[in-house]
């Protein structure tokens, strides 16, 4: 991947549920977290939609 910093429009990305039963967590892959292994993080995201069977992020 490459990094994307100081976008001026936000991101929507819709995905399918394949896992129902447990919440959703919007969060983004963070590759400066944990000395550079990574990690998940949430700040800046946030649910936009959602139902049974998509939800958007």
């Amino acid at each position: 991947g490459f990094p994307l910093k100081n976008l001026q429009s936000p991101v929507n990305t819709t995905l399918r549920r394949f896992l129902h039963g447990s919440d959703a967590v919007p969060a983004f892959w963070n590759f400066s977290l944990l000395g550079g292994q990574g990690g998940w993080q949430s700040d800046g995201c946030r649910i936009l939609h959602q139902d049974d069977n998509f939800t958007t992020v």
